[in-house]
């Protein structure tokens, strides 16, 4: 149509939100992500925990190394849930 314009929202903007609803919506985000990464990490601890079974073998330095990175691992996520700093626990087996 001549002499009309139209404008359109750039792709990927959301309406513009009050202040109770984003934090409602950041509310939401949270409780969906911190029970799917919470199973997800309880789930992954038990993997680590099979490592103990029959079809493997391992020395104690290496037991204590993985325990020690996961009490670091765990001490870390409290620090951050606390909203206390801490630096990023990394892991690595010795060699030997």
């Amino acid at each position: 149509m001549a002499g009309t314009t139209t404008t359109t929202k750039p792709k990927g903007s959301a309406p513009k939100m009050t202040p109770e609803e984003r934090e409602r919506a950041k509310r939401e985000r949270f409780l969906k992500l911190a029970e799917k990464r919470t199973n997800a990490a309880l789930s992954a601890l038990r993997r680590v925990g099979n490592l103990s079974g029959p079809g493997y073998t391992y020395s104690d330095a290496e037991g204590e190394a993985i325990v020690t990175a996961l009490i670091g691992g765990v001490n870390s996520t409290v620090k951050a849930l606390r909203r206390e700093k801490s630096a990023k626990p990394t892991f690595q087996l010795p060699i030997g």
